[in-house]
């Protein structure tokens, strides 16, 4: 496995042009979750999926004001129990021909000690194909990677630095950028790029399946604490407009 790592920049780039909305966007302050007809399953409004599995997901009241999303998984992470709490996107697309942004507010939980958890994946399996906003809680540190999908594939994109830690007493907005002109990676803390890709890597096809809060429906890498302001979007969005959303 191979791993490329980020450029630190200090200057701006402004990119895509569009402002359309997001794909996806879980409407969190008037949705609930719904018990459904599978064992531990649920409905939330928008072709979302309620995963409950060892542990809690529920949509709370936050000191933001507003309402967010709270997962409490209990099991073992280092345990396959291939069920775990987290909201699964079952309609997305598979290809982002003019790119794609993820983004979302998190709060980590301080005592949730793990190598790795996922904030949103779109991933197959560990080494591709698709994409995935991962938060490391042992570091501090959120990283998006893509891959090559073969059992012995490589893994590229962004593997944070230590000058952008996420605080574990407040929310950070982060977000997640593949530039399909410059076929770059790009990763945002609370509006500001703190690091590059180099360029010239692929975005490989995502899973039909995105998965909020865990990995593959909730197969493993869980994330412990609250999440809001989740959205996908179909292209690039500039620094400007993540600012935007990160107020």
């Amino acid at each position: 496995m191979k791993i490329l790592l980020p450029l630190l920049l200090s200057a701006a780039l402004v990119h895509a042009q569009t402002d359309d909305p997001p794909i996806l966007k879980p409407a969190l302050d008037s949705a609930e979750i719904e018990s459904g007809g599978v064992p531990n399953e649920g409905t939330l409004p928008g072709e979302f999926s309620v995963r409950k599995g060892d542990g809690t997901i529920s949509i709370v009241p936050s000191d933001r004001g507003t309402k967010v999303l709270k997962l409490e998984p209990t099991a073992d992470a280092s345990k396959e129990t291939l069920l775990l709490p987290c909201l699964v996107y079952r309609n997305m697309p598979e290809e982002f021909p003019n790119g794609v942004t993820f983004q979302a507010r998190i709060k980590p939980d301080p005592a949730w000690q793990l190598p790795q958890t996922e904030i949103l994946s779109g991933r197959v399996s560990d080494r591709g194909t698709g994409m995935a906003l991962s938060f490391r809680p042992t570091d501090r540190l959120v990283d998006v990677v893509s891959g090559s999908g073969d059992t012995e594939g490589d893994v590229w994109g962004i593997i944070s630095n230590l000058q952008a830690k996420i605080t574990t007493d407040g929310w950070t907005h982060v977000a997640a950028v593949y530039d399909a002109e410059k076929k770059q990676f790009r990763l945002y803390f609370d509006g500001q790029m703190i690091a590059e890709s180099a360029t010239d890597l692929a975005l490989t096809p995502m899973s039909k399946n995105l998965t909020i809060g865990a990995y593959r429906a909730g197969y493993t890498y869980p994330f412990r604490g609250e999440i809001t302001d989740i959205a996908v979007y179909d292209y690039a969005r500039s620094e400007d407009q993540i600012q935007a959303d990160a107020k």
